[in-house]
């Protein structure tokens, strides 16, 4: 099976814009930084399930201790709520939310978060007989941890919840991290 992994930065933005009607610009000045894929054994539908069990997250981050989730009126998400050792608790809204794509959401700034007008993207594409996840962030750097958040934290972070959907969903390729641009 031919997993479509490889990650085309230079179109990233059509490619959203054009497939899903979301334009990440309208959400952050923030430049894409990173794309995470996620080769799923899953169906697209069975990936976006799992994907909008927000409370999931627990079992797939280190760290994470809570998540807690407000829906609009249609059950809708619309903010969540996310504790983190050594980061504590912030916020992160739903800014853009399609139940046969996938979501998106912006981290509400607070202290000690160390990323400013964050947005991530998370979709879901059919590929051969399996389906693809795929996790772009947008971010500005602040503070000191920079060095520290880029070359330990985030790709471990994005490896550990990919592992977390294989588990649940099936393994069907390698999953990978890379940077899109850092200053």
């Amino acid at each position: 099976m031919a997993i479509a992994t490889s990650i085309d930065l230079s179109n990233e933005q059509t490619r959203i814009r054009s497939k899903l009607g979301f334009e990440p610009q309208r959400h952050t000045s923030a430049p894409l930084r990173t794309v995470t894929t996620i080769p799923v054994a899953g169906s697209v539908e069975a990936a976006l399930e799992v994907m909008f069990d927000f409370d999931r997250l627990v079992s797939y981050l280190a760290g994470m201790r809570r998540v807690e989730t407000e829906y609009d009126a249609q059950g809708k998400p619309t903010v969540r709520h996310c504790t983190v050792t050594g980061l504590g608790r912030f916020a992160e809204e739903i800014v853009w939310y399609d139940e046969a794509h996938g979501y998106a959401y912006s981290a509400i700034p607070a202290p000690g978060l160390p990323v400013k007008d964050q947005l991530g993207v998370m979709t879901v594409q059919a590929d051969a007989d399996a389906s693809v996840i795929r996790w772009e962030q947008y971010f500005n750097w602040t503070g000191l941890l920079k060095p520290l958040v880029m070359k330990f934290m985030l790709p471990n972070m994005f490896k550990s919840v990919g592992k977390g959907l294989q588990r649940d969903l099936g393994v069907a390729g390698k999953i990978e991290f890379r940077w899109a641009e850092f200053e």
